[in-house]
């Protein structure tokens, strides 16, 4: 390392190796903020429901409701499967489990909580547990603004 150079062309003293490694890794760490900073920004613009409201309310509606209805089916059972599930209960009541071997295992309860839900049940929950603190910081966000007093100087949107 013969010397490091900032950004505005001035020459330095000499820096060790060491301090060469942990200035580098301060302004990665600054570029990854500022990174993330960006892309908060820009997805916030792009989840805000207003925007196509306004421009288009009835495709907003049609959309919404199919949404709803979409996830109602995955997340409420059907009767059949409400009726296995009983019929489950009923076997499981009328043939209790053995009792647990003396080898340390853990017995199974029956199938893993993922394996009760189906497929469209599973990704729906991945998608909510992904997008929730989006929409928490956009819902903080937008309070944030709300409670900001309005400037006398710019016209109200």
């Amino acid at each position: 390392m013969e010397s490091a150079h900032s950004s505005g062309g001035a020459v330095h003293a000499p820096l060790s190796e060491s301090e060469f490694l942990r200035l580098e890794a301060d302004k990665a760490k600054a570029s990854i903020g500022v990174s993330l900073d960006r892309a908060k920004v820009a997805l916030s613009h792009g989840l805000d429901p207003t925007v196509p409201l306004r421009r288009h309310p009835l495709i907003t509606l049609v959309a919404a409701t199919a949404a709803g209805f979409i996830a109602t089916v995955v997340a409420v059972p059907s009767k059949h499967e409400r009726a296995l599930r009983e019929l489950e209960r009923l076997n499981r009541a009328m043939h209790p489990q053995p009792a647990p071997s003396t080898n340390g295992a853990k017995p199974s309860n029956g199938p893993s909580e993922d394996a009760k839900i189906g497929l469209l049940a599973y990704l729906l929950k991945e998608v909510l547990s992904f997008a929730r603190p989006i929409l928490v910081s956009q819902i903080t966000a937008r309070l944030k603004n709300e409670a900001k007093p309005a400037d006398p100087q710019r016209p109200p949107a």
